[in-house]
């Protein structure tokens, strides 16, 4: 069974003992630009596309007990 507690250590004592340095460097970081990694979005078409043509086999070219096993 697990213990039953209520209240724990945390990891700072008193409100004034809090670091604010890292709240600075936060808002002076420049906006995230995003980039198309072309190589991910032909690889992940590829895989879209034959997994249609994989589909479109199921349903044409086996037998239809075949797809619904």
């Amino acid at each position: 069974m697990a213990p039953n507690v209520t209240s724990g250590p945390s990891s700072v004592a008193y409100q004034d003992e809090i670091d604010k340095s890292h709240a600075d460097e936060a808002s002076t970081k420049k906006p995230y630009k995003m980039e198309i990694v072309w190589r991910n979005v032909i690889i992940f078409v590829f895989l879209h596309l034959g997994s249609l043509y994989g589909v479109y086999l199921a349903f044409t070219s086996a037998k239809l007990l075949t797809s619904l096993f």
